[in-house]
């Protein structure tokens, strides 16, 4: 496997994207569950794939990563 270093941004990127999303399109919420699992989504701390520094993502920005994904 490639270093991380090896792999450019934009990969980086759609990585963390899958893998905070990942996990709700594998599983849906039950109906009217959706923005309660992103709420909760939103307040984990994330990995920034360039820098590498913490970083949080707000609902909307999940949701529209859902939408886009589905």
């Amino acid at each position: 496997m490639s270093a991380p270093i090896d792999i450019p941004p934009r990969e980086r990127w759609a990585r963390l994207r899958f893998a905070i999303i990942g996990p709700l399109l594998a599983a849906p919420p039950p109906s009217g569950q959706l923005q309660t699992a992103l709420a909760v989504l939103a307040e984990k701390t994330w990995r920034h794939p360039v820098s590498g520094l913490d970083v949080r993502f707000g609902v909307s920005t999940l949701e529209r990563w859902y939408y886009a994904a589905r």
